[in-house]
C-alpha cells in the first residue's frame, strides 16, 4: 500500500496481470514527499475554486488580448510597392514596355490557356486564370515579351 512506501515512491498497481511487472498506481505527491492513491475515497487535490480560479484567470487575459486587437496597431509597411500596372492593351507586337528596368513583377494571367511571359531574359510560365509574384533576377531589361496568353495583367514593383 502506499501509505508503507518511503517517501518519494511511487505506489504500484495492487493486482497485476500475471506474468506481467505491476505498474503504478494514480497518485498525487503530498507536501511530505509521499505519494497518495487517487482514486473516489482519495481524489486527486484540486478544488473547483481553483479550477474555477484559472479560468477566470484565462478570460481575463483572453478578453485583453481581444481589446488589444480592437485598438489601433502601429504598421510599418515594408517591401515592394507597385509602380506601373499594364494590361495586354499597351504590348506592342507581344512587348511590354515599363519606364525602368523590372527588379519585382507580378503576372496575373486572365488568359484561359498558359502563357510564357520573358522577363529580364528568363521564361516565366503562368498557368491560365493564375498569378505569379516574385523579385527577378536575370538581365535586367524594362521589357516583358509575352507568349500564349492575350490576357494578362502585368505589375512593376520596386
Amino acid at each position: 500500500m502506499a501509505e508503507n512506501l518511503p517517501a518519494g515512491r511511487l505506489p504500484k498497481e495492487e493486482n497485476p496481470t500475471p506474468g506481467d511487472r505491476a505498474g503504478f498506481a494514480g497518485s498525487w505527491q503530498d507536501a511530505d514527499g509521499t505519494y497518495k492513491r487517487t482514486g473516489k475515497a482519495n481524489p486527486l487535490p484540486i478544488t473547483d475554486a481553483q479550477v474555477l480560479a484559472k479560468l477566470l484567470d484565462l478570460d481575463t487575459k483572453q478578453q485583453a488580448v481581444l481589446d488589444k486587437l480592437n485598438d489601433k496597431i502601429n504598421t510599418q509597411l515594408t517591401g515592394s510597392k507597385l509602380q506601373e500596372q499594364k494590361t495586354e492593351a499597351d504590348a506592342s507586337t507581344g512587348v511590354v514596355n515599363f519606364s525602368s528596368n523590372i527588379e519585382a513583377i507580378e503576372i496575373y494571367n486572365r488568359d484561359s490557356v498558359d502563357g510564357i511571359f520573358n522577363v529580364n531574359n528568363l521564361d516565366i510560365t503562368v498557368p491560365a486564370n493564375d498569378s505569379f509574384q516574385a523579385t527577378v533576377g536575370g538581365t535586367p531589361s524594362n521589357e516583358v515579351s509575352v507568349s500564349g496568353s492575350t490576357s494578362y495583367i502585368i505589375g512593376r514593383y520596386a
